[in-house]
């Protein structure tokens, strides 16, 4: 018994042609299972082509019911064609069955790239779609194309194809003519696509002053850390303590003799020549660049707040030293409060306690 099923038919009638085209000109292995694939999905398509031809042979308000009733499920949940600011219910109703009859069924393979001018909605598959200030993954029930279609100036949007995709699309000049059909729901429509890039231009131009912000940050912090260096570089060299931080002083001892009573008194040592002082460094040099900074080899420097963080403001006449390092100031804070909680004496402790007479304010009368 012969298969009663048109659509089976000619889908059957369509796989075997691919298959002899594909042994007549001798196709590699890879490409004879990719044409088929692409016929496996396309039996959609023949289900189409059979709907159409059943409403051919019915009256406008049976389509209009039945396309409703079929569609009615995804169309609802599409924004863009549900801003219902400027239309009744009755209008925008009639507005959605006329698109959707107006829309046709594609199927593009993985990696393509579907035509410009054309608004689209995804039943199957999955799209890569990037535009300005906006780059993502639709699956199904997601659509694009409507900054295309919609908008007089039209902005440049990329979309390909990540698996086999099963769209509903419908043209640009289609799309307007329904527009003078149905001029407020084609309004509304309008009016949520130019809201909706107003939005992302918001989104996209916050996230560049962010970035900016950022990157701003970091200059400068990298800008103070080599100033640091630089500094910390500049400093003479003073042995310190590895525990406290602190500057050892080295003192020497001379060797003890013994000094008895008939030996005679020992000579009186020449004086040694004083050492060279050095010279004074010049002020504004990088040895002694502001006032402040004179002390900085004796340790008798104050180190200057601002250096590090905001800058200093008062450049060369500052009184205070710009050669200690970013945290010298807090550590001489540290050791000054150390030294007066040791100075600070033990305070003793009120009593505790006492009569519940005298907690009211002493004895009776």
């Amino acid at each position: 018994m012969s298969n009663a099923d048109p659509d089976q038919q000619r889908f059957s009638e369509n796989l075997d042609n691919i298959n002899r085209l594909c042994h007549h000109y001798g196709l590699d292995e890879e490409l004879t299972r990719e044409l088929r694939r692409y016929c496996f999905q396309t039996i959609e398509l023949h289900y189409a082509e059979s709907r159409a031809s059943a409403f051919a042979r019915l009256t406008p308000t049976l389509v209009e019911r039945v396309t409703w009733q079929m569609n009615e499920h995804w169309i609802q949940r599409v924004p863009c064609l549900n801003y219902g600011r400027f239309v009744s219910e009755h209008e925008r109703r009639r507005f959605l069955v006329a698109l959707v009859l107006q829309m046709q069924p594609k199927i593009y393979a993985p990696k393509e790239v579907p035509p410009g001018k054309h608004l689209y909605f995804i039943r199957q598959g999955s799209v890569l779609y990037r535009s300005p200030g906006l780059s993502a993954v639709l699956g199904p029930g997601a659509h694009w194309g409507e900054t295309d279609v919609l908008l007089l100036q039209p902005r440049p949007l990329h979309a390909v194809t990540g698996t086999y995709t099963h769209v509903l699309c419908v043209g640009r000049d289609q799309l307007y003519e329904l527009g003078d059909a149905f001029p407020n729901a084609f309004r509304s429509m309008r009016t949520w696509t130019i809201f909706r890039v107003v939005w992302r231009e918001m989104i996209a131009t916050l996230r560049r002053s962010k970035a900016h912000e950022r990157r701003q940050q970091r200059r400068l912090h990298a800008l103070t850390n080599q100033k640091s260096n630089t500094n910390v570089l500049a400093r003479p060299a003073s042995p310190t303590s590895p525990t406290t931080g602190r500057k050892n002083s080295v003192v020497t001892f001379a060797p003890i003799t013994e000094v008895s009573d008939a030996s005679p008194p020992p000579a009186v040592a020449e004086a040694a020549p004083a050492p060279d002082v050095p010279a004074p460094a010049l002020l504004g040099t990088p040895e002694c660049p502001t006032d402040g900074s004179a002390l900085h080899c004796q340790g008798a420097c104050r180190p200057c707040a601002h250096v590090f963080t905001k800058g200093c403001a008062n450049g060369v006449g500052c009184s205070f030293c710009h050669l200690c390092g970013p945290g010298e100031l807090k550590r001489r804070q540290r050791e000054r409060r150390v030294q007066l909680a040791r100075q600070k004496p033990l305070e003793p402790r009120a009593e505790v306690g006492g009569s519940a007479r005298g907690r009211r304010g002493g004895k009776r009368a």
